[in-house]
Parts: C-alpha cells; structure tokens; sequence
C-alpha cells in the first residue's frame, strides 16, 4: 500500500507499507530534508512499537525526494479529500 501525505508542518511524504507474514515493511519519502531527518530519527522507536504489537519490522527507511507515483492521495486543506484512482 502506498500513502501520499500532505501536511503544512511537514510538507509531501510517501508512505509505502508492506505486510507479509507478521513483517512489516516502511519506506518512506519526504521532500524537505528537516522532516527527512525527523523520520529517521523516529525510526527506531516505530520498530520498537512494532515488536511490541508482535510485528516484526523489516524495512524502515526514509529517503529524500518525491517517491514513486502512488494511486492514493490524502490532502489536507480546504480542498481535500481521497483521491482515488483505478
């Protein structure tokens, strides 16, 4: 699954979730390197959260740049809603 975020206080993210078994896997992309470095720094602390549900966390990874094109879209603002497209 893959999540397109919009917020003001961070700007674009793409969130790519994948689930097999009981592993989880996160790949995230953020376009402003201070929130770049905001995710990495939070990383650990998801995995740990993650063990504690009885997920065990694969790949948790967070890029700088736009991410692949996704097929979900969550805006925020007066014009937002869930875009979502076949």
């Amino acid at each position: 699954m893959t999540i397109d975020l919009d917020l003001p206080q961070t700007g674009p993210i793409k969130v790519r979730l994948g689930l097999v078994d009981q592993r989880l896997s996160a790949t995230l992309w953020a376009q402003r390197e201070t929130t770049v470095s905001a995710i990495r720094r939070a990383l650990p602390r998801l995995g740990a959260m993650l063990e504690r549900k009885g997920l065990a966390p694969d790949t948790l990874a967070c890029h700088h740049g736009a991410g692949p094109r996704s097929r979900l879209h969550i805006a925020h603002g007066p014009t937002a809603g869930l875009d979502l497209k076949a």
